[in-house]
């Protein structure tokens, strides 16, 4: 039976097997030594699927609490598939460290399926890789995770954006390409939480230091405003009200954009994280 040659079904997520056999019994190896020897040859290959590991993602994050609203009733929900451009009620408009478009239907925040406090707000900061925690300019904008354990990264506090990182979001803007950006679902100050997850009895609002990451999402970015640079970027979405008027202004930083679903490859988290649009395959045997 070809079933026997293939690998045993992984402990979660999805997978499918490929099989293949010959039409007739073919020639063995040893046929040259045992004449008319032969026999039906097959074999078998298994993918899986599932939510990606957390290697990296662009030195941002936004909040599992905007993401849901985004994606689930009373939001648009993803635009699938992308391209083409979805109509401009699919985008929404998130504020750095504060509340967003996207998290005024529903309060309070619904909480994640991983069990995590819920935590209202949009986009956030986080450390970069070569930051040394943030004390300087990071050497990409990715969000380093080397740091901490148990999918716990590092806040990066304030309402700015460095150089390095808005090289990377103007790029993202202009190619109108998805980026991959982590999703927390709750944060503490507390070292001890650290080690543990869920969090629930940990979180903290305001100024935290670290970011529970929940899972990766895919978000096309179509306009933005920077407080620190002054930089604003006109949304390229025909029909929407930023084509013409800066998203927001003054002390406020506010990235504009949609949620789309993306498949990778790569290594597959161990039981499943959830999936937030973004899956991975990889093969398993």
């Amino acid at each position: 039976m070809l079933e026997s040659l293939c690998p045993a079904p992984p402990a979660s997520g999805g997978y499918v097997n490929v099989q293949i056999k010959s039409d007739a019994a073919m020639p063995t190896l040893l046929g040259g030594f045992l004449p008319n020897r032969s026999e039906v040859l097959g074999g078998c290959s298994q993918a899986r699927w599932g939510s990606p590991v957390f290697t990296s993602g662009i030195a941002l994050t936004i909040s599992y609490c905007a993401w849901n609203q985004s994606v689930n009733p009373p939001g648009p929900g993803y635009v699938d598939p992308y391209p083409p451009n979805p109509a401009a009620s699919y985008e929404r408009l998130f504020n750095f460290h504060g509340n967003s478009t996207a998290t005024t239907g529903t309060s309070p925040c619904p909480a994640p399926s991983s069990g995590g406090t819920p935590i209202s707000g949009g986009f956030g900061s986080t450390c970069e890789v070569g930051a040394n925690n943030c004390s300087n300019t990071g050497s990409d904008c990715a969000t380093a995770t080397n740091r901490l354990p148990n999918n716990w990264f590092d806040n990066n506090p304030g309402n700015s954006i460095d150089s390095l990182c808005r090289d990377v979001l103007f790029t993202y803007w202009q190619n109108h390409q998805p980026m991959l950006i982590p999703v927390y679902d709750c944060t503490s100050n507390v070292a001890s939480c650290l080690t543990q997850y869920p969090c629930s009895t940990c979180s903290t609002n305001g100024s935290n230091s670290a970011y529970h990451l929940a899972s990766l999402a895919a978000f096309v970015v179509t306009t933005y405003h920077l407080q620190s640079s002054n930089e604003t970027q006109l949304s390229w979405l025909p029909g929407s009200p930023y084509a013409a008027t800066a998203p927001c202004s003054g002390s406020t930083t506010c990235i504009g954009g949609f949620f789309v679903r993306v498949v990778t490859t790569g290594p597959i988290q161990p039981g499943g994280s959830g999936n937030y649009g973004v899956s991975s395959v990889a093969l398993s045997g």
